[in-house]
């Protein structure tokens, strides 16, 4: 029987009652458990919130440790040798260079390369001064000796001027 066919049916409406308390206990117990299950997901979505914060906060500042590592790397690594190379070549140029002064290839890379070349050329620039300073002390000698043979001649002359004139 169908309580929509016989409406007045006590029994029926009683069955019907007690399908519709149970239908509702069971929605209450759906709705509760629902509830439950969203407030755990929530928990855990704030769970997961604070801890991509903190993992993001740790990566940000470990990005930054690393950036700073290789700032000083290429700082000490790359710089550094170009400042020496650059501070010894700036000091010839301006001729305050001292000559004997050479760079200390320390590593097997461009920068030794570097330095090596460097010190060749100041080697080489070392013996052309010497050579310089050779040339000039012999020119000075032989000047002197020009000087010499000069006066001596003005002094003959100035003798037999006299000589021819008395």
């Amino acid at each position: 029987k169908d309580i929509v066919n016989s409406p007045a049916d006590p029994a029926l409406i009683s069955q019907f009652s007690q399908q519709s308390q149970q239908l509702l206990t069971f929605l209450s117990e759906l709705e509760e458990e629902g509830d439950s299950k969203v407030e755990k997901q929530f928990a855990v979505r704030q769970q997961l919130e604070h801890w991509s914060f903190w993992l993001n906060t740790l990566g940000m500042l470990l990005g930054c440790a690393i950036c700073l590592a290789v700032f000083w790397f290429a700082r000490r690594a790359i710089l550094k040798p170009l400042d020496e190379v650059n501070q010894n070549l700036l000091e010839l140029a301006q001729g305050k260079g001292d000559l004997t002064s050479r760079l200390n290839p320390k590593r097997n890379n461009e920068f030794s390369q570097l330095a090596q070349s460097f010190n060749s050329f100041v080697a080489n620039l070392q013996q052309l001064m010497q050579q310089l300073k050779h040339s000039n002390s012999a020119l000075v000698d032989n000047s002197s000796h020009i000087f010499q043979a000069i006066d001596s001649v003005v002094q003959s002359g100035d003798v037999q001027q006299k000589e021819t004139t008395v």
